[in-house]
């Protein structure tokens, strides 16, 4: 079954709210009335007890019932206040009795003793409308009943006014509010249609359109902004998958080209066992270089699949240090480079992966040696602060313009294509030297001048005492680089 659109759905809850809500009101009201009309019917009633109290009251201690008989009659059967009244004494004489009120109960006698503060009824009679009321009285130390009413026609008129008004206009301002509900929840989610059409027109070949701009301050805007946000990184990882693929292709199409040209070349026709020596070498040379590619891209879709996590473990950084210097100087000799180690005096353990902080100093130490010429000089340094060890390396080398500075950590970026591609670099070094020091909780920051060198730095935690083991890093963990 079809569920209604959420704009039919605000709508009849609205509905359905304000229809509850306009019914309470309603009766809530017509109730109100109801008993303020009649506590002003109660209180004439009371104000007509109290003026034959009063009356009867003025009259002489001595007089009898039949004379005061007489000075009841005399008094009410001229006012309009006699036509609903009578009164008992306390031996069930009645002492004035008027026309309509003995019309109207022939038959009934009024109780010689009524407890205070008496009680009160309605009655109809004829076409009429009675609110009755019965309260004892004491005049001179005698008891008498009095019995009054008073016609509510008017208040029941009131009410059958109110009550045929509400009724009438509240099929009326119900429809109004239907109306006007779904009108404004139409226009509140006429956004939302922008929206989906915008959306479902988006597709991988045109990420860079975005949602419309929404103006309003609400969920809506919040929305619009955060699926364009999102649009954006999509965007982005599109592009970087993009430029990743067709940089991979260019790095892996160049030692395979080289690869078959040597191969070709090499069986066209027969040759000497030189040359057919070199052509090998050539070969294997390319074949080294593209397993090295292969094994670097392969580190990397781990790292971006969150495959690739570390296990971090107290790791004692100078004898670390010492042993890597030790196994690469024989590297630096070769390439006639003067290669120092500065570590600090006493030893200190800090939070490491150790193959992958390996890795990350042999990429760092390679990248070195590259960029610096002959008679160059390239220093491992390790300076210990509290809490932390600076590990750094620094050369003399060519160094780096700043132009290309925020962008050395992006894949296949080469500052020197021509350079990097003799020394069998494909500018994927530095991208997981980035990702390593990521997973160690730190960042790569770098200082580099043209022509005087550069000074690549991370920092190390120091192990803490009573605290073995550090939380292992996410394989997402988020690092700025600092550049």
């Amino acid at each position: 079954m079809r569920r209604l659109s959420i704009r039919i759905r605000l709508t009849v809850w609205y509905l359905l709210v304000f229809s509850i809500a306009l019914g309470a009101f309603g009766a809530a009201v017509w109730t109100l009335v109801r008993q303020r009309l009649y506590d002003e019917v109660a209180g004439q009633l009371q104000s007509r007890v109290n003026s034959v109290e009063h009356y009867m009251a003025a009259q002489r201690e001595d007089m009898d019932a039949a004379h005061m008989s007489g000075e009841l009659k005399e008094e009410y059967d001229a006012e309009d206040e006699g036509t609903w009244l009578q009164i008992m004494d306390q031996d069930g004489r009645w002492l004035y009795r008027s026309q309509a009120m003995a019309a109207a109960f022939p038959s009934v006698k009024m109780p010689q003793s009524i407890p205070l503060p008496g009680r009160a009824w309605s009655a109809r009679v004829g076409r009429d409308r009675l609110r009755v009321i019965e309260q004892p009285i004491t005049v001179f130390g005698r008891r008498y009943t009095i019995e009054t009413a008073i016609t509510t026609n008017g208040v029941h008129h009131t009410l059958e006014n109110l009550r045929t008004v509400f009724l009438l206009l509240a099929p009326g301002f119900i429809l109004i509010a239907g109306f006007g509900s779904y009108f404004m929840s139409r226009r509140a989610l006429a956004p939302v249609d922008e929206i989906t059409a915008m959306a479902r027109s988006i597709h991988d070949r045109n990420l860079d359109l975005r949602l419309p701009s929404l103006h309003t301050n609400d969920e809506l805007q919040r929305l619009s902004d955060t699926l364009n946000e999102m649009l954006s990184r999509i965007e982005a990882s599109f592009k970087r998958t993009r430029q990743f693929t067709a940089d991979a292709s260019h790095e892996l199409r160049t030692p395979l080209s080289i690869i078959r040209t040597e191969a070709e070349l090499a069986l066209r026709k027969s040759r000497s066992e030189e040359e057919y020596r070199n052509a090998l070498d050539h070969v294997l040379t390319e074949s080294v270089r593209t397993s090295e590619l292969i094994e670097s891209l392969l580190t990397l879709a781990r790292t971006d699949s969150g495959a690739e996590i570390l296990q971090l473990r107290p790791v004692p950084i100078v004898e670390f240090l010492r042993h890597v210097a030790a196994d690469w100087n024989p590297f630096f000799v070769q390439a006639q480079l003067s290669f120092d180690a500065s570590l600090p005096d006493n030893e200190v353990s800090v939070h490491a992966d150790e193959a992958t902080l390996r890795r990350l100093l042999i990429l760092l130490l390679d990248n070195a040696r590259k960029y610096t010429a002959q008679g160059g000089r390239v220093v491992l340094r390790a300076v210990a602060t509290p809490g932390v060890v600076t590990v750094s390396v620094e050369d003399n080398g060519i160094g780096i313009d700043e132009s290309h500075l925020p962008r050395i950590f992006d894949r296949f970026y080469r500052v020197d294509k021509a350079r990097s591609r003799s020394e069998g670099g494909a500018g994927l070094g530095l991208s997981l030297a980035k990702w390593i020091a990521s997973q160690h909780r730190t960042a790569i920051t770098v200082e580099s001048t043209p022509g005087k060198g550069s000074k690549f730095s991370f920092t190390l935690e120091t192990v803490r005492s009573g605290i073995p083991n550090p939380p292992q890093p996410r394989a997402d963990t988020k690092v700025e680089r600092v550049v």
